[in-house]
């Protein structure tokens, strides 16, 4: 009787097209069924890995081209104007407030600048 996982070519197969010609790629758990198959089936695990180690190479190899002159243009074309003046933000937006009222962790108050005290009590 065989010691150890046990694979079949089928499932060696299906692991080297998913997962690529380099066993060091696959998951932990089919890797040593993976060596014990290559071992006792090496022509046809070898012949397998060949195939999708071409594979590996030609993607790994590929590059996205880089957008011309044209796409850019036309992306920053229709992008927003910027806006005008400073936005509302709430200085202390990035402290620590559990707990306390409004959020503020530094003590500061919790509303943006420039909006307190409203226009109708100024």
């Amino acid at each position: 009787m065989k010691e150890g996982p046990i694979m079949d070519l089928d499932r060696f197969a299906a692991l080297a097209e998913a997962y690529g010609g380099d066993v060091s790629r696959w998951p932990e758990v089919e890797r040593e069924a993976a060596a014990l198959l290559m071992a006792t089936e090496p022509g046809a695990t070898a012949s397998r890995l060949a195939v999708e180690s071409d594979l590996d190479w030609a993607l790994d190899s590929w590059r996205a081209p880089g957008a011309s002159q044209a796409l850019q243009s036309a992306i920053l074309a229709s992008a927003p104007a910027p806006r005008r003046g400073r936005p509302a933000r709430n200085p202390c937006s990035g402290c620590a407030g559990a707990g306390r009222p409004g959020g503020a962790g530094c003590g500061a108050p919790a509303w943006a600048p420039g909006l307190w005290p409203p226009a109708r009590l100024a």
